[in-house]
């Protein structure tokens, strides 16, 4: 018995109509949500190569901020370290005598010829406030850390090398410092 006060529109949805409507609900939220993943994977990625941007820099800095000051310097250990001796000479500056050590997943700094023994060797780098850090430093192919570019000369300028390793690429850092200070003719190093 038909109600004739019923129309067909008031019948409700049919099955067809309820499930084309279901699964255009899961393709467009598949989309959003898609969308959303690769947001969040590309932030993680530029998250990463930006925190390895900064301790190359910081590995950098320290590298060259010692070699333009140097009045000697030499690479040993077969381009791991690099020896330096600074014009930094004020009482109690630490920072006279430098030494770095670049090593699979290490970059430490020592200041005295006593802290570049093993286990010792020195201190992590750190920053300018202090902080100790890290940075997972890699050999970039077979290129040493550091190399003399003339070593023929007392006080030749270094080239260093880097890779930090990031959730997508390893950043590459390299770099060559030449001193702006000549030592006087015949001079040795004092710290090393």
């Amino acid at each position: 018995m038909d109600d004739p006060t019923t129309s067909q529109s008031d019948a409700g949805m049919t099955l067809i109509e309820l499930i084309v409507g279901l699964v255009v609900s899961v393709l467009v939220l598949s989309g959003i949500a898609s969308v959303l993943i690769n947001a969040f994977l590309t932030q993680s990625a530029v998250l990463s190569t930006s925190e390895a941007t900064n301790r190359g820099q910081l590995v950098g800095s320290a590298v060259e901020k010692a070699m333009r000051n140097a009045v000697y310097s030499t690479v040993t250990a077969g381009g791991t370290v690099l020896l330096v001796e600074t014009t930094f000479d004020s009482p109690g500056d630490a920072r006279h005598c430098q030494a770095f050590r670049l090593a699979d997943k290490t970059a430490q700094m020592a200041s005295s010829a006593t802290d570049i023994t093993v286990p010792v060797w020195g201190t992590w780098l750190q920053d300018e406030a202090g902080r100790q850090w890290s940075a997972l430093v890699r050999q970039n192919g077979s290129t040493p850390f550091f190399a003399q570019t003339n070593p023929s000369q007392p006080n030749g300028g270094v080239r260093y090398v880097f890779d930090i390793e990031t959730d997508s690429a390893p950043v590459v850092f390299r770099g060559e410092i030449h001193p702006e200070w000549q030592p006087a003719a015949g001079k040795d190093a004092t710290c090393w």
